[in-house]
């Protein structure tokens, strides 16, 4: 029986135990009704069984929704009455079909990976066709049509038109699998919103009336159309198509099921691709390497770094050889989660089966290594990549440069950089901040300085970086003057510095310890305070058992800065109002309370050292 709540329209509430109660409400559309497809395909969850619910196609129509006629999508030329003519009496007689009333969405996405060789591997061989084509550029009437002439006849024709009345008498003479390699092939190339069109005629056609078409709706043309929904406007689309093979009882192979699981993934549905895949098992499916592959990245997204190792070791038991992507995903749902040792057990293992390595392989396990402080087995690592001719990417040196900045190590982070100079890899902000922080962390100022000067004369990276950043490098270069530098630049050309611009100016000018720059930063608090970047506020109500203070923090220096200057109107108040208005106790509120303060425990620390002195 199909459940209440695949079949409801969308004013109607959600009954509780729905399966996917976040997924299906939005895929069924309220009072349309496709007798055709009157029944769906199980999915199994919690022990129970539920339909893929029946979806309507204009569910995804991204121009406005149009009535569906019942078993038929096509007006104009294609109404009923003229169905019951030979599609070749319509090429022949120059009569253009009027566009769809279905008409999918116009897919830019790449389409998925090339299908099991075994499946589709003589789909390029040509095909005969017939038909009225010759009005056609690069059509010949009367000779063979393959796959590759129909492929760049559609390809010639002007973006938009309908393409049902040019190849409809070569798709006769077509096999499924030949049928399925064009449509790939269509999609692959940027006409996917053809290849749907092609595809949902023929799942309008009446097979007693066209029984030449007869076949070309099977296994492989849903698959191959199952594959080419790539993304969460695209799920319904495939539930549409799964459910329409069941009730076709066309039989869902590892082929689709892995497609399936593909759209599960990319739409975020990972509760369903779970759901999907017990539900292959159920039915007595075999996965291979490209369902792990894709069950891999649903536990890498959901955390489950166990789950994926484990899948190796299924592999292992099924006779199955895991590629260098299967190892990959595993590695990184390890660092992901934190198991950096696990990373490292994977790539031992990953060696051990002479698996070769990818630059993603080097990439997870030298990030791995310096997670775990390992840092002459990194560059190990890194020298024995390009050794196998695997070039390093702008994500290894990163890894490598944030390391080196956490150790001190200066030598290596100038060397990295020159090294991505040499391999013409774009100099980031990001990489120059941590050479820079590796140089002051090592005490080479006036190499940490010239790589900054470096940084701001380039072209690139000088205008990718945002002024709070140049700031933090001035800062940890000890130029506390080129810093204020920076911020009265800002404020030269019109724009009002944030608070977190601000905050990193007080921060730069505080902590150099002298008497100019404190009073500088001490001027640049005030300046925000009275421009609103920063509010202050003394709260001291009747009924209040404290006096309350509201500081802005972005680390210890302005804690303290806001701290003092609250203190001074307090005692401004005092000598106003007199001593009523004190209470037993102050209560300091650090921060808004939504957002997360950084550095907030050495302010909270350097508060309750400066109360008493201030006292």
């Amino acid at each position: 029986m199909l459940p209440q709540d695949f079949t409801q329209g969308l004013d109607e509430t959600a009954r509780t135990g729905n399966a996917y109660p976040h997924v299906m409400p939005a895929y069924i559309p309220q009072g349309l009704v496709r007798p055709q497809l009157g029944h769906g395909g199980f999915v199994q969850t919690q022990g129970q069984q539920f339909l893929v619910p029946v979806i309507a196609p204009t569910q995804h129509v991204l121009q406005q929704p149009m009535q569906i006629m019942p078993q038929m999508s096509m007006t104009g030329a294609c109404a009923p009455m003229m169905m019951d003519k030979p599609l070749s009496a319509l090429s022949s007689a120059g009569m253009s079909m009027s566009p769809a009333v279905y008409r999918p969405p116009l897919y830019s996405a790449a389409a998925p990976g090339r299908p099991s060789r075994h499946a589709y591997g003589n789909m390029w061989a040509p095909m005969p066709g017939v038909g009225r084509l010759d009005h056609m550029t690069g059509a010949v009437a009367g000779q063979a049509t393959s796959v590759e002439d129909i492929l760049q006849l559609l390809r010639s024709m002007p973006r938009g038109t309908p393409s049902i009345a040019v190849v409809a008498d070569s798709l006769r003479f077509l096999d499924s699998r030949a049928l399925a390699a064009l449509l790939k092939e269509l999609s692959k190339t940027g006409l996917r919103d053809v290849a749907f069109e092609i595809f949902d005629w023929l799942r309008t056609l009446d097979e007693q009336l066209h029984p030449d078409y007869v076949g070309l709706l099977d296994v492989f043309t849903y698959t191959t159309m199952i594959a080419q929904c790539t993304n969460h406007m695209h799920l319904p689309t495939a539930l549409e198509l799964v459910s329409e093979m069941r009730t076709r009882n066309i039989p869902l192979n590892t082929h689709t099921y892995s497609s399936w699981l593909n759209v599960c993934v990319k739409a975020g549905e990972l509760e369903l691709a779970l759901d999907v895949f017990k539900q292959m098992l159920a039915e007595g499916l075999q996965p291979n390497l490209v369902t792990f592959n894709t069950l891999l990245e649903v536990y890498a997204k959901r955390g489950m770094w166990c789950d994926a190792v484990g899948v190796l070791d299924t592999l292992e038991q099924q006779r199955l050889v895991p590629e260098p992507r299967t190892f990959n995903i595993v590695m990184n749902a390890c660092n992901a989660a934190a198991q950096y040792s696990s990373c490292v057990a994977v790539h031992s293992r990953m060696a051990s089966q002479k698996v070769p390595p990818t630059v993603g392989t080097y990439n997870a396990v030298i990030l791995a290594h310096c997670k775990m402080d390992q840092l002459s087995t990194a560059q190990q690592l890194f020298n024995e990549m390009q050794q196998q001719g695997c070039q390093p990417t702008h994500t290894t040196f990163i890894t490598l440069l944030q390391s080196a900045e956490q150790h001190g190590q200066a030598q290596i982070a100038v060397s990295l950089l020159e090294q991505m100079q040499t391999m013409s890899l774009r100099l980031t902000p990001q990489c120059y901040a941590a050479a820079i922080g590796a140089c002051a962390a090592a005490g080479q100022l006036v190499t940490a300085r010239k790589l900054l000067a470096d940084m701001l004369a380039s072209s690139k990276a000088g205008m990718a970086a945002p002024a709070h950043i140049i700031m933090q490098l001035q800062d940890k270069c000890c130029d506390w003057q080129g810093a204020y530098r920076t911020y009265l630049k800002l404020l030269a050309s019109g724009v009002r510095p944030d608070s977190q611009t601000t905050a990193t100016a007080i921060e730069a000018l505080w902590g150099a310890g002298n008497v100019s720059s404190c009073l500088l930063a001490l001027q640049v608090f005030e300046g925000a305070c009275q421009q609103g970047v920063f509010r202050l506020s003394v709260s001291v109500q009747a009924a209040d058992t404290a006096v309350e203070f509201s500081l802005p923090v972005a680390g210890a220096c302005m804690a303290l800065i806001g701290l003092w200057r609250l203190l001074a109107e307090l005692k401004g108040r005092v000598a106003r109002d007199g001593a009523k208005i004190l209470r037993n106790s102050v209560v300091v509120l650090l921060g808004d309370g939504q957002t997360t303060v950084p550095q907030l425990h050495p302010a909270m620390v350097q508060v309750g050292w400066l109360v008493p002195v201030l006292q």
